[in-house]
């Protein structure tokens, strides 16, 4: 039987009565496969600076796969591929994909759908490269590296801000693919993404001693962190702008564990696609 005082109890009430459980705050996870992530602006050095990194693949136990799409290499495809059967691939870009894994020189195929967006099938031999290549409207690229994070890394990353998230756009596959692309990207997100986007970069670590009075010896030699702050007495006024751009940001592990090779799914046939035609 109902009490219906109990009805009329105040919430409160009811809490103490240990009538009311307390739930457990539950976080929804990420789901990153097929996202962009945009590198912080106040990354100044190492690959990641600026960089746009294609998530192929993240899950909770194995952690991320991605590549870097805007760090050309400078070579194509042809320079380490000698052999007559992959002439098709000869002028195809090499870029550098992350730091983990650079021995080997597979290659990766994007295209877009109206359907779906952005697919790609990564991880591919040479042989299969040259298939995806006859198929108008895709792109292929060779990668040296990838970029790998450990269970839970990444997501910790995010929280600390070092990266920006984003959703492939139709006009991706368009851009160039060098640094250029950080810039186009970023300004398409949101109006005070483009402020960003617009912007100067931070200056080199050492130029924030030039510009705070405090020029070194050209006997000595000084490093300073991107992330230190001035003390009070040696402070000098900084535009807001620049300083909102320079604030410290705690950077990406360049040294992550490798993650286990990406499990099936229903957009992931093996070896490596998230796609196929």
């Amino acid at each position: 039987m109902v009490n219906s005082d109990a009805l009329l109890t105040p919430p409160d009430s009811l809490a103490k009565l240990g009538c009311m459980a307390e739930l457990p705050s539950q976080e929804t996870p990420l789901r990153l496969q097929g996202k962009l992530l945009l590198a912080a602006p106040s990354f100044t050095d190492g690959i990641f600076n600026r960089s746009v990194v294609l998530i192929a693949d993240h899950n909770e136990v194995d952690g991320a796969f991605g590549l870097i799409l805007n760090q050309p290499s400078g070579h194509q495809a042809g320079d380490f591929l000698k052999n007559e059967e992959f002439s098709g691939l000869s002028r195809i870009a090499v870029h550098v994909g992350g730091p983990v894994a650079r021995q080997h020189l597979p290659c990766s195929a994007l295209w877009w759908t109206e359907e779906k967006g952005l697919r790609f099938a990564t991880r591919l031999s040479a042989h299969d490269a040259v298939k995806h290549s006859s198929n108008p409207g895709t792109l292929i690229r060779a990668f040296v590296g990838y970029s790998g994070w450990a269970e839970g890394q990444l997501e910790a990353e995010i929280k600390r801000d070092s990266w920006i998230t984003a959703s492939p756009s139709s006009q991706l596959l368009g851009h160039s693919h060098d640094q250029d692309l950080w810039v186009n990207t970023l300004r398409d997100i949101s109006p005070f993404h483009r402020i960003l986007a617009e912007a100067p970069p931070p200056p080199p670590p050492n130029q924030w001693r030039d510009r705070l009075g405090h020029r070194p010896s050209p006997h000595s030699r000084v490093t300073v962190s991107v992330a230190s702050r001035p003390t009070r007495q040696s402070r000098k006024p900084l535009s807001g702008f620049f300083f909102l751009l320079s604030a410290p940001l705690t950077s990406p592990q360049t040294t992550p564990a490798t993650p286990a090779p990406p499990t099936r799914s229903s957009c992931s046939p093996p070896p490596a696609s998230c796609d196929t035609r």
